[in-house]
């Protein structure tokens, strides 16, 4: 793949993976005409609390470079609040501890249904179970480019409990398949 670097802050520098076929559809910015030069960036975490607190200065950066943004979280108090500052937000039905494969299984055909009706250009995901869904539905919607940010270990790999330890493989396989990273020399 191809690695791009967008400066979206001083001190904040997305490196995004693009696929070879990718690439080449890649929009870029004053190559296309005006209406379809613009960029869509979906933000997608597992609470609008986390967008609103540390996602929205990002957000507003990217605006600010002519990139249209949209978050994505479950709903919940702070996503109405991103209208105030003229980001749009799209809720997402999506239980953050949730076990039920059933549920798991409608979110992920939500988010899939969601990133083909928006057809953004990169999504960026916050949070394990958030990059691990992303990764997978981004494939599955052919988003060109996708970003994940996780920070910690997570429940499943920090806890010694026995739910942790059965969950411990079958997240790691998912992380495996959905975060994996082409490198060509």
């Amino acid at each position: 793949g191809r690695l791009f670097f967008l400066r979206v802050h001083p001190c904040l520098r997305l490196v995004v993976s693009v696929s070879m076929d990718s690439a080449r559809s890649f929009p870029r910015i004053g190559t296309m005409p005006r209406a379809e030069s613009t960029l869509k960036f979906i933000l997608f975490a597992n609470t609008d609390w986390y967008l609103y607190n540390f996602r929205l200065s990002t957000a507003r950066a990217l605006q600010a470079r002519g990139v249209e943004v949209v978050m994505v979280s479950p709903p919940g108090d702070f996503g109405p609040r991103f209208a105030q500052h003229g980001v749009r937000w799209v809720p997402l039905r999506m239980q953050r501890a949730s076990l039920n494969p059933l549920r798991e299984a409608g979110t992920m055909a939500a988010l899939v249904a969601l990133l083909r009706e928006e057809r953004p250009d990169l999504l960026h995901s916050f949070t394990l179970k958030c990059a691990v869904y992303g990764a997978l539905a981004a494939r599955a919607a052919k988003v060109p480019a996708y970003v994940n940010a996780v920070t910690g270990l997570g429940y499943v790999f920090a806890s010694d409990r026995m739910k942790a330890r059965v969950l411990g493989p079958l997240v790691s396989t998912l992380m495996t398949i959905g975060l994996a990273l082409l490198v060509l020399p």
